[in-house]
């Protein structure tokens, strides 16, 4: 998925009424839909916790879990990055849920697997050393993609090595709720998320969720997963069995949350849209709420 451009607020015709925070899972085309949903926001209110140096608004995912969360609060309406349950549990003390609406994307787990050994291969020829893409508290620091491929060097032993598991990418059931199991994520997202659409519906999201909440229309790249279904296309029918059999919560999270993310979506923003509705009309009511 091609990331979108992030346009000057000065150009918008409006500003969304909600603080929103992204939690971009990792490979889940997660840059071009908190484009589309970040970019109505002015860039000094933003936080692309990708790394510094990379636009407006960019700054190091420890950089920002190292600041102070009121002062985060005060500062950003906007926010985005590898931020993952534990780690914004931990730094805002659970208040993050009620003062951003949170907002994730879901991507069915042999492709977003298939995806990440292709973008490790590729990766691999060019000598690159990443940041894991794990909690802030794992233990594991930085993925050394050529020694990734060593350990796994064909597809194969990438997906029969339980991926999702390892030292390399946060399941998305972790990801969401601090555990790896589908219960406890399904229960995360229904209490503490607004959206949660699945890749097939990130425009149709992105448009509704917009709509929503004021901001304007914005454009969201159309996902390039060719290499990806190429890849699966090769794979042998008991690898791909072996690999579904190992990451069942995985399974059942995707399939839940493609059924009933547009549902959910419109319930929670009824709920948050009246509640801010309610807190402008007090006495010094604020025109941005969560």
């Amino acid at each position: 998925m091609s990331t979108a451009v992030v346009h000057e607020p000065d150009r918008l015709p409006s500003r969304p009424s909600l603080r929103t925070l992204f939690l971009h899972i990792p490979k889940t085309a997660g840059h071009s839909i908190s484009s589309a949903l970040g970019w109505a926001y002015p860039a000094d209110r933003r936080a692309l916790a990708f790394g510094r140096g990379l636009g407006p608004g960019s700054i190091s995912r420890d950089d920002l879990l190292a600041m102070p969360y009121d002062a985060f609060v005060r500062e950003r309406e906007f926010a985005t990055g590898h931020l993952f349950a534990a780690d914004l549990e931990r730094w805002s003390g659970g208040r993050v849920y009620e003062d951003f609406a949170l907002v994730t994307s879901i991507r069915e787990p042999l492709e977003r697997a298939v995806s990440t050994y292709a973008y490790l291969r590729e990766r691999a020829y060019e000598g690159v050393v990443l940041r894991a893409w794990m909690p802030a508290s794992a233990r594991v620091a930085t993925i050394d993609c050529a020694q990734a491929l060593t350990r796994h060097p064909t597809l194969r032993a990438f997906l029969r090595s339980r991926p999702f598991e390892g030292e390399i990418i946060v399941s998305q059931c972790e990801a969401v709720s601090g555990s790896p199991r589908f219960a406890r994520a399904r229960a995360a997202l229904r209490r503490r998320f607004v959206g949660f659409p699945t890749v097939e519906y990130l425009e149709s999201f992105a448009a509704e969720y917009n709509a929503r909440v004021g901001g304007p229309a914005a454009p969201v790249g159309t996902l390039n997963a060719s290499g990806s279904r190429a890849l699966i296309d090769e794979l042998d029918p008991d690898s791909v069995a072996c690999f579904y059999r190992d990451c069942l919560d995985e399974v059942q999270l995707y399939h839940w949350a493609k059924r009933h993310w547009r549902e959910h979506l419109h319930a929670a923003l009824d709920r948050r849209l009246a509640a801010g509705a309610e807190a402008a009309r007090a006495p010094g009511g604020a025109t941005m709420h969560p």
